[in-house]
């Protein structure tokens, strides 16, 4: 019987079954059976088998956990789960080391514990009889610990009764460790003896191989995240440490082929420190490709950088300038998707030093790694200056010290004699405590700095102390700018005239009050702030209040204002206004309302006056918003305007109540009678008219027309609205839905045209491919299929190009980079590039130039893409001739450019329809010539980025000139 490594559990429990009945008598007697031996062996076997089966799905369900789980207490209730309900172990727990008291203190359980770990006795990290368990002893040694049986292990003498009452026969534990630190451990009960042997152990420690790992993972993005929002904190701050730091920054992005595949990058921006030590220009090198650059990487690092790009893994490695005399240690990174970064740190000097001195790696990590904190290192006995990072160098060298290796403390301390025996003292308490950290401010530049000091160890000698000093002046100014903040509150707080109170968000529990809220709720300041908002209100009231405030919690209201009876504990009713807003903090939590109280006692009571004397002489009709006239119906005098009618026809109240329907609505007379008869008699009541103002403006109105009777009178009671803006915004819809169907049109004649564009090339690069790989063919025929395949390729590669220029500059990510160029030698350029195009099709290039070189101040690379698209235009549609290409000054400020043919010649009714995209002449034309129609669209864009323009001239037969105009500076 063959078995594998792994296997199902239910098919090694049916494997067992088969033989029992192998080898039961009553199983027909030539199947043959197994010895007793080999019984036992096979049945050890797969009892093995189910053991490492368990475990393995441990340790796939711990490793799905961890991808998923960012929390350390999270993650260690999941894994004892796990190893409990997958591994089916009796019981797991994972204890934490408290330093204080020297014990293991259980955090997480899972399984069959029945009280255990409260019942049983405290795990001592100490070597006593308390410490002597597997838990202790693993997590003193770091490493595991198995108790293979309780009945007989001495050491587990006083867990034994409780752990065997509970079905525990062994156990192991295993040392948990976070960032190379033991922190505890995880101890797994189970009822077999003898159940953790050598294999089983290996499966555990892979387990807990993956918990450590979790939890240095967590660890690390914690500290990843602060540092993320340090960085994120001030991008003014970020760009002054770009242009400042010392090490040199250069910044790329990957191009993509159309499959997605990276296939060269280009430069887009680095710091003044790479100018500076490379002697180069910004201006001149980004926008380069990787063949441009002033430096060349290998394959094997540029496909590394792709991938750091691609996939955010940070990659390092040193590389060394012949050219430059200099070695730099060269750190890669990908500041976001698409992109990758590199610092440069010249390391040219700690090369040198390698060679001379052999210290530990600390002292190298101080001196190579670059920090945006000052760090500098020096002797443990006189004091004097060892090492020191860039940014202390700048530091120092911006105070005008220029300092050097031994210099003595006063060097580089220049504060005077109270500042030197300052740091003197720094360094005399952290000689005696390994590290010492305390807020320093400077006496010469009146900063505040966090300083941390660390002896710097190799076996028991010390050979230094490092000094971190990071600049928290900015902090320390934003806590005095709170105080103040907060001092300012508390003044208006006190002093205002309203009745202001701070109330706890979720609780309602009243934190502070003023003096006027106390006098408007007749309560003393000492009760207010020992009672609940809650308690205020009267009780039919209270839930109202709960249902605002949980609104204002869950930022369904802004805030909330309301006007109420108030009934005060001595019984007398007051008006108040009460106005509640959020407190919101920094990051737009809330854990406050600012409640505002003021007596509108006065005030509500003459409003209520008024209001009573007003209600008497108001009406709906007046009050209403709608324009409402009262028309009489069978003469179609106007009887009553309300002042939203007056508004609305510019006439005043008096001049409608003189005037007819019919000096408004522009139908004749019979038929404003006619209409009018029928709303009478309820016939109709809805109608659509042309009605005019004071001002003479026409509107399209409609009327909603209701008959009454008023004092005998027939009335109609109408209501107007304006619906000019309405039918025009629906005939505006109708031709943008005529225009959106002819651009569907277009578009779908394009794609149709660059499908065959795209196939074309392909189809003769695939079929002169397969040509290449017949062997009969000779080599100057083949050398003709290469020929053709270059050129397909090329063909192919101009429509990728046109392309993704449209869909750069259709998405606004296109940029444009100015500086000066000369335009002859642009032009000279052009001429050369497009010779032999035009002699391969016997068309003379000719070149027309003004008398004077021009410098010019734009972007010289998107002027010769122009100009160069312009003349391949001009070539494609001419047969016999010439094509002309010249330059001249405009005007003082503006250069034109032309290229002008003997082509084919473009009809009049297409000259603007050329530069409209998804637009072509004739489809014809595309399938004869050959195109895209991107070309002059992509032009004519481009054109327009620089601040020109682009225009044609053109005669059908006799051929066309483009003209391009641009700003010269």
């Amino acid at each position: 019987m063959i078995l594998r490594n792994t296997i199902d559990e239910k098919l090694a429990v049916e494997l067992l079954k088969q033989i029992e009945e192998h080898n039961d008598p009553r199983s027909p007697a030539d199947h043959g059976t197994l010895s007793t031996d080999e019984n036992a062996s096979v049945v050890s076997y797969l009892i093995k088998l189910l053991k490492s089966n368990r475990l393995y799905s441990v340790i796939s369900r711990v490793s799905k956990a961890i991808v998923k789980i960012k929390d350390e207490q999270e993650l260690f209730d999941a894994v004892c789960k796990i190893v409990v309900n997958t591994g089916r172990f009796e019981m797991a727990w994972i204890g934490r080391v408290d330093d204080a008291s020297r014990v293991i203190k259980p955090v997480v359980f899972a399984g069959n514990g029945n009280g255990y770990l409260s019942s049983m006795k405290p795990v001592s990290l100490d070597d006593t009889p308390d410490g002597q368990g597997p838990t202790g002893k693993a997590i003193r040694s770091g490493s595991y610990y198995v108790c293979s049986d309780f009945y007989l292990d001495p050491d587990f003498e006083p867990w034994r009764a409780e752990a065997i009452k509970r079905g525990y026969r062994s156990s192991i534990a295993l040392a948990i460790k976070k960032e190379d630190m033991v922190i505890g451990a995880l101890t797994i009960y189970s009822s077999d003896i003898d159940f953790f042997d050598e294999d089983e152990v290996a499966l555990l420690l892979d387990v807990i191989g993956e918990v450590n790992f979790a939890l240095d993972t967590i660890a690390l993005e914690d500290k990843n995240r602060k540092a993320t929002e340090l960085i994120k904190s001030s991008e003014q701050q970020y760009r002054m440490v770009f242009e400042n730091m010392t090490n040199g920054y250069l910044l790329f992005e990957v191009l993509f082929d159309c499959n997605g595949n990276p296939f060269d990058h280009r430069l887009i921006d680095l710091n003044s420190v790479v100018e500076n030590r490379i002697g180069i220009k910004r201006a001149n090198e980004v926008g380069k490709r990787s063949k441009e650059l002033f430096f060349e990487l290998s394959d094997e690092i540029t496909q590394r950088l792709y991938q750091v790009a691609i996939t955010g893994n940070p990659y390092q490695w040193e590389q060394n300038s012949e050219l430059l005399g200099l070695y730099f240690g060269i750190r890669a990174f990908s500041p976001c998707q698409g992109q990758f970064a590199l610092f440069l740190d010249d390391i040219t000097e700690r090369k040198f030093i390698e060679k001379e001195l052999q210290q530990s790696k600390a002292l190298l990590r101080s001196v190579v790694d670059s920090s945006p904190d000052l760090v500098w290192i020096v002797d443990p006995d006189d004091l004097s200056l060892v090492d020191w990072n860039p940014t202390f160098e700048s530091y120092t060298l911006a105070r005008g010290l220029h300092i050097k290796k031994g210099d003595a403390i006063e060097a580089f301390f220049p504060g005077g004699p109270s500042s030197v025996e300052q740091w003197r003292e720094y360094y005399e308490i952290a000689k005696k405590a390994g590290s010492f950290t305390i807020e320093h401010r400077s006496l010469v530049t009146n900063q505040s700095f966090l300083v941390t000091l660390n002896l710097l160890k190799q076996g028991d000698n010390v050979f230094g102390v490092s000094t971190f000093a990071k600049d928290i002046s900015e902090i320390k100014a934003v806590e005095a700018e709170a105080a103040k903040n907060k001092q300012r509150f508390q003044t208006m707080f006190e002093n205002a005239p309203l009745g202001l109170a701070l109330v706890d968000s979720y609780t309602g529990k009243l934190i502070d009050v003023n003096d006027k809220f106390a006098e408007i709720n007749l309560r003393s300041r000492e009760t207010l702030t020992s009672m609940h908002w809650y308690q205020l209100p009267s009780a039919e009231d209270v839930s109202m209040v709960m249902e605002g405030m949980i609104s204002l919690n869950t930022g369904k209201v802004d805030s909330i204002t309301k006007e109420k009876l108030y009934q005060r504990k001595d019984g007398s009713s007051i008006w108040i206004k009460i106005s509640i807003v959020p407190i919101k903090e920094s990051d737009g939590a809330h854990s406050m309302h600012l409640c505002m109280t003021e007596d509108i006692t006065e005030k509500k009571l003459s409003e209520m006056a008024l209001l009573e004397s007003e209600e008497r002489y108001r009406n709906l009709f007046q009050r209403s918003k709608a324009v409402l006239l009262l028309i009489d119906s069978e003469t179609g005098e106007i009887v009553e305007a309300n002042p939203a009618a007056c508004c609305y026809y510019g006439w005043s109240k008096y001049q409608l109540m003189s005037m007819n329907i019919s000096d408004i609505n522009l139908l004749d007379d019979d038929t404003i009678l006619s209409e009018m008869s029928l709303a009478h008699k309820e016939d109709k009541n809805y109608f659509i008219f042309k009605h005019r103002l004071a001002n003479k403006e026409v509107r399209f109105v409609e009327v909603y027309s209701s008959p009454i009777v008023v004092a005998g009178r027939k009335l109609l009671y109408s209501i107007i609205h304006d619906i000019t803006d309405r039918l025009k915004a629906e005939k505006d819809l109708v031709v943008a839905k005529s225009k959106a169907e002819e651009s569907d049109r277009l578009k779908t004649a394009f794609l149709a045209n660059m499908s065959h564009e795209i196939r074309t090339p392909l189809n003769s690069i695939i079929g002169f491919s397969d040509l290449l790989l017949d062997p009969f063919f000779s080599t100057e025929q083949q050398t003709e299929f290469l020929n053709a395949i270059k050129q397909n390729g090329r063909s192919l590669q101009a429509i990728v190009s046109d392309i993704m220029d449209i869909s750069q500059i259709e998405s606004g990510l296109i940029s444009i980079q100015k500086r000066s160029f000369l335009v002859e030698s642009l032009i000279d350029i052009v001429v050369c590039e497009q010779l032999i195009n035009c002699h391969s099709k016997g068309l003379e290039l000719r070149v027309s130039k003004q008398a004077g070189d021009i410098e010019l101040e734009s972007d010289e690379y998107r002027v010769k893409q122009v100009l160069t698209n312009l003349v391949n235009n001009a070539v494609k549609f001419t047969e016999s001739g010439y094509v002309e290409i010249g330059y001249k000054l405009k005007d003082p400020n503006t250069i034109q450019f032309f290229v002008r043919d003997s082509g084919i010649g473009i009809p009049k009714e297409y000259h603007q329809k050329v530069f409209e995209r998804f637009s072509q002449v004739d489809q014809s034309f595309t399938r004869k010539y050959g195109g895209n129609g991107l070309g002059l669209t992509i032009s004519k864009q481009l054109i327009e980025l620089l601040g020109g323009e682009i225009y044609l001239e053109s005669v059908v037969g006799v051929g066309t000139t483009f003209f391009v105009t641009i700003p010269i500076g």
